[in-house]
Protein backbone atom coordinates (compact mmCIF):
# COMPACT_ATOMS: atom_id res chain seq x y z
CA UNK A 1 0.00 0.00 0.00
CA UNK A 2 2.91 2.57 0.80
CA UNK A 3 4.71 1.89 -2.68
CA UNK A 4 1.26 2.22 -4.43
CA UNK A 5 1.14 5.69 -2.68
CA UNK A 6 4.37 6.17 -3.22
CA UNK A 7 4.14 5.55 -6.79
CA UNK A 8 1.09 7.68 -7.21
CA UNK A 9 2.74 10.96 -5.25
CA UNK A 10 5.98 10.80 -7.83
CA UNK A 11 3.77 10.42 -11.03
CA UNK A 12 1.46 13.12 -9.59
CA UNK A 13 4.29 15.49 -9.41
CA UNK A 14 5.95 14.35 -12.70
CA UNK A 15 8.90 12.51 -11.23
CA UNK A 16 7.75 9.03 -12.77
CA UNK A 17 5.61 9.17 -16.27
CA UNK A 18 3.92 5.60 -17.37
CA UNK A 19 5.69 4.30 -20.85
CA UNK A 20 3.15 1.22 -21.60
CA UNK A 21 3.26 -1.20 -18.53
CA UNK A 22 6.31 0.70 -17.44
CA UNK A 23 7.38 3.23 -15.48
CA UNK A 24 10.15 5.75 -16.08
CA UNK A 25 12.18 8.27 -14.06
CA UNK A 26 11.49 11.73 -15.51
CA UNK A 27 14.70 13.68 -13.84
CA UNK A 28 17.88 13.71 -14.02
CA UNK A 29 20.12 13.44 -10.56
CA UNK A 30 19.02 15.97 -8.31
CA UNK A 31 21.74 18.04 -6.34
CA UNK A 32 21.69 21.26 -4.13
CA UNK A 33 23.74 23.35 -3.53
CA UNK A 34 26.80 23.42 -1.03
CA UNK A 35 24.54 26.60 0.67
CA UNK A 36 21.22 24.25 0.58
CA UNK A 37 19.68 23.95 4.20
CA UNK A 38 16.08 23.55 4.20
CA UNK A 39 14.34 21.94 6.55
CA UNK A 40 12.64 19.94 4.18
CA UNK A 41 16.03 18.70 3.02
CA UNK A 42 17.53 18.05 6.44
CA UNK A 43 14.20 15.74 7.57
CA UNK A 44 14.89 13.92 4.42
CA UNK A 45 18.09 12.94 5.40
CA UNK A 46 17.32 12.27 8.88
CA UNK A 47 14.90 9.89 7.61
CA UNK A 48 17.31 8.24 5.03
CA UNK A 49 20.09 7.61 7.72
CA UNK A 50 17.15 6.24 10.55
CA UNK A 51 16.16 3.72 7.74
CA UNK A 52 20.23 2.90 7.59
CA UNK A 53 20.40 2.46 10.97
CA UNK A 54 17.54 0.34 10.94
CA UNK A 55 18.87 -1.49 8.19
CA UNK A 56 21.62 -3.11 9.99
CA UNK A 57 19.16 -4.71 12.53
CA UNK A 58 16.44 -5.70 9.64
CA UNK A 59 18.48 -6.91 6.99
CA UNK A 60 21.21 -9.36 6.26
CA UNK A 61 24.83 -8.31 5.95
CA UNK A 62 25.15 -9.75 1.70
CA UNK A 63 21.69 -7.53 1.67
CA UNK A 64 23.41 -4.37 2.21
CA UNK A 65 26.36 -2.37 2.22
CA UNK A 66 27.72 -0.45 5.44
CA UNK A 67 30.90 1.15 6.25
CA UNK A 68 32.72 3.95 7.87
CA UNK A 69 36.14 5.67 8.23
CA UNK A 70 37.42 8.06 11.00
CA UNK A 71 40.28 10.21 9.62
CA UNK A 72 41.78 13.72 9.77
CA UNK A 73 41.30 16.78 7.52
CA UNK A 74 41.86 20.13 6.80
CA UNK A 75 39.71 22.50 4.91
CA UNK A 76 42.22 21.40 1.46
CA UNK A 77 41.67 18.08 1.87
CA UNK A 78 37.82 18.39 2.49
CA UNK A 79 37.04 20.32 -0.51
CA UNK A 80 39.37 17.35 -2.58
CA UNK A 81 37.18 14.87 -0.90
CA UNK A 82 34.07 16.63 -1.65
CA UNK A 83 34.85 16.79 -5.18
CA UNK A 84 35.69 13.19 -5.54
CA UNK A 85 32.63 12.24 -3.59
CA UNK A 86 30.23 14.36 -6.06
CA UNK A 87 32.35 12.68 -9.04
CA UNK A 88 31.47 9.37 -7.79
CA UNK A 89 27.88 10.29 -7.36
CA UNK A 90 27.37 11.20 -11.09
CA UNK A 91 29.34 8.22 -11.90
CA UNK A 92 27.01 5.66 -9.60
CA UNK A 93 23.78 7.48 -10.74
CA UNK A 94 24.76 6.86 -14.38
CA UNK A 95 25.45 2.83 -13.43
CA UNK A 96 22.24 3.43 -11.29
CA UNK A 97 19.93 4.61 -14.68
CA UNK A 98 20.81 2.16 -17.05
CA UNK A 99 17.29 0.36 -17.97
CA UNK A 100 16.72 -2.66 -15.41
CA UNK A 101 13.56 -4.12 -17.14
CA UNK A 102 13.43 -6.90 -14.04
CA UNK A 103 13.81 -5.36 -11.43
CA UNK A 104 12.73 -6.62 -7.74
CA UNK A 105 13.80 -4.75 -5.34
CA UNK A 106 14.05 -0.41 -4.19
CA UNK A 107 17.27 0.31 -2.94
CA UNK A 108 18.51 3.61 -1.56
CA UNK A 109 21.93 4.57 -1.54
CA UNK A 110 23.49 7.78 1.31
CA UNK A 111 26.57 8.67 1.42
CA UNK A 112 27.54 10.67 4.83
CA UNK A 113 30.57 12.95 5.71
CA UNK A 114 30.64 15.32 8.61
CA UNK A 115 32.80 16.54 11.37
CA UNK A 116 33.09 14.83 14.41
CA UNK A 117 35.11 17.37 16.40
CA UNK A 118 33.98 20.82 17.37
CA UNK A 119 35.22 23.42 14.87
CA UNK A 120 38.27 24.74 15.74
CA UNK A 121 38.41 28.82 16.01
CA UNK A 122 40.67 28.97 13.06
CA UNK A 123 38.27 27.22 11.52
CA UNK A 124 35.24 28.88 12.34
CA UNK A 125 36.75 32.35 11.88
CA UNK A 126 36.65 31.16 8.15
CA UNK A 127 33.27 29.84 7.82
CA UNK A 128 31.65 33.16 8.81
CA UNK A 129 33.54 35.43 7.03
Amino acid sequence: AKAKQAIAELTRCGLLVKKGRSLKRNYTLADTTDEMSHILIKNYHQKNLQKASQSVFEQEVHERELSSLTFTADAEKLKRMKDKIKGFRKEFFKLMDEPCDHATEVHQFNMQLFRLTKPSSKTHSKETQ
